[in-house]
């Protein structure tokens, strides 16, 4: 097999879903500070990211009443897949050694999920908690191919409606972007 194309962060920022692959009711979302997500995810040792090459994410939300929706999908390329191999690795072994842990004051429940294959390894969890008195539903996959993760969370507070279904969709149609676009067969 070859090896992949590595991107740039502009090419990489094509492969990612535009708004236009959202549910009418979405806007973009502005970026957020990842120093805020230390403690995410049993404390998933993301450190390692800095080893990224290059990088791009996006994200959408939606709010209705006092619910609220909102989609991030990210990609992050390293100089092989190796590396990409063990961060994702490093992913699945924080899911598979923690069922809750605290941030923010808030308590999250931890639960792998099992996730159609997409890509060469798939890792996906839920994380629940109530925060300030709302539900809160945090769904994660995190797909390996090549040298890359693509990273999408899907995240509902009040009654939104499950995001499992459009979040599978949004990943497999990066995946399969990127895909294309690095000339992995």
């Amino acid at each position: 097999m070859p090896e992949a194309q590595q991107l740039t962060e502009a090419e990489l920022e094509d492969t990612l879903p535009t708004l236009g692959d959202m549910p009418a009711i979405f806007s973009p979302s502005k970026a957020e500070d990842d120093s805020e997500h230390k403690s995410f995810l049993c404390g998933a040792d993301v450190e390692h990211f800095d080893q990224r090459n290059a990088e791009a994410s996006v994200g959408y939300v939606a709010q209705q009443g006092l619910s609220a929706q909102q989609f991030t999908v990210g990609i992050s390329q390293f100089d092989s897949p190796e590396v990409a191999a063990e961060q994702i690795r490093a992913f699945g072994d924080a899911i598979d050694k923690c069922n809750k842990y605290t941030s923010g004051g808030d308590t999250y429940t931890v639960r792998p999920m099992s996730a159609v294959r997409i890509g060469d390894d798939t890792v996906a969890a839920r994380v629940t908690a109530k925060s300030a008195g709302f539900a809160v539903a945090v769904n994660v996959i995190m797909v390996r191919t090549g040298p890359s993760l693509v990273a999408s969370l899907s995240a509902t507070i009040g009654l939104a409606h499950s995001t499992i279904d459009d979040l599978v969709r949004l990943t497999e149609e990066t995946v399969n972007r990127y895909e294309a676009a690095a000339s992995i067969s």
